[in-house]
């Protein structure tokens, strides 16, 4: 049988790889395997299940810190995990979720934020998508042109953001925006905000793929006019540090 591995494994690392296949083996349903990318809710319900059980196991989110629920592993250790559910045909766990906005609330986030969204994501409540390509604006992100005012309690945000994946499946959205348009230079004056998805005046709009088969794509186009985020505390709706 061919190795999964180009080196090695010590007796250690042996140990959790067998964990982690009876894990698998116990744990992945059938009806979970080959869901790589989300067309329906039927893929975000597989998606979901199978993140729910490697929160459970602690596995998913090894770089938050341990008191918001995060359990280290060692790089090996992420490797085997990465290695053997992958063999294995299993879901993805949702990155943006996890590893981008979980990490930056663990991190920035203000008390409310990390008491109302970590366990939402941690029991797959929410589910995220990511806003920062425009038309205008693709890998040079300070070309952007979405703009957020403060108003009260909440940003009104005008813009357009493309790319959005899957922003229709999606319950919340963090976005680089635009909130100082006089800052010295055009890297400065950005904020993330963190928008839920049915904010009214927000549209999202799937796109077609370009094989023609009649799927849409996963990739979405978001627009916002004069939309802003409501009934939540001021702290957030825009995280810190201010770019």
């Amino acid at each position: 049988m061919t190795s999964l591995y180009a080196v090695p494994l010590t007796e250690e690392q042996q140990a959790f790889r067998d964990e982690v296949r009876t894990f698998i083996a116990e744990k992945l349903r059938p009806e979970w395997r080959g869901v790589s990318e989300l067309w329906s809710r039927t893929d975000m319900a597989a998606l979901g299940g199978w993140t729910r059980e490697l929160i459970a196991k602690g596995w998913a989110t090894y770089d938050w810190p341990e008191e918001y629920g995060g359990r280290p592993l060692t790089l090996m250790q992420r490797y085997i995990l990465t290695t053997e559910t992958g063999s294995a045909r299993a879901p993805l766990i949702p990155h943006v979720n996890i590893h981008m906005v979980g990490m930056l609330i663990c991190e920035f986030g203000s008390e409310w934020q990390k008491s109302h969204f970590l366990p939402r994501i941690l029991d797959c409540s929410d589910f995220w998508s990511q806003g920062f390509s425009e038309p205008e604006a693709g890998s040079d992100l300070a070309s952007l042109r979405t703009t957020a005012v403060c108003d009260g309690n909440d940003y009104v945000v005008n813009g357009q953001k493309i790319w959005t994946t899957n922003a229709h499946l999606a319950t919340e959205l963090f976005t680089l925006v635009r909130t100082d348009p006089d800052a010295a230079s055009r890297q400065k004056g950005l904020s993330i905000l963190l928008i839920p998805l049915d904010s009214p005046g927000l549209t999202v709009r799937p796109r077609s793929r370009t094989s023609g088969d009649g799927r849409t794509s996963p990739f979405c186009w978001v627009a916002r006019r004069d939309s802003a985020p409501t009934n939540r505390p001021s702290s957030s709706t825009a995280s810190s540090p201010t770019f």
